[in-house]
């Protein structure tokens, strides 16, 4: 596993485990505009359909390796 991909699981299990209680959801919805400005524009169930589309796409690029196909800089 690369550190991309070992960071972006680590990412992923990181605010699956927060999602687990009361009070690290409550972090996460809290933290989310200082990453993503645009959620204060969603409802409270798009915000939390957002968490779970974000979580369940991380593990998936970990899970498709989808890091060895992106570009590394400028095209020359």
């Amino acid at each position: 596993m690369s550190f991309t991909e070992e960071t972006a699981d680590i990412a992923a299990r990181m605010i699956a485990a927060l999602l687990a209680s009361d009070e690290g959801a409550l972090a996460v919805l809290h933290t989310l505009p200082a990453v993503f400005p645009w959620v204060r524009h969603l409802t409270t169930e798009e915000t939390r359909e957002f968490v779970r589309e974000l979580v369940d796409a991380t593990r998936d690029a970990v899970d498709l390796d989808v890091h060895q196909s992106l570009p590394r800089g400028p095209a020359a």
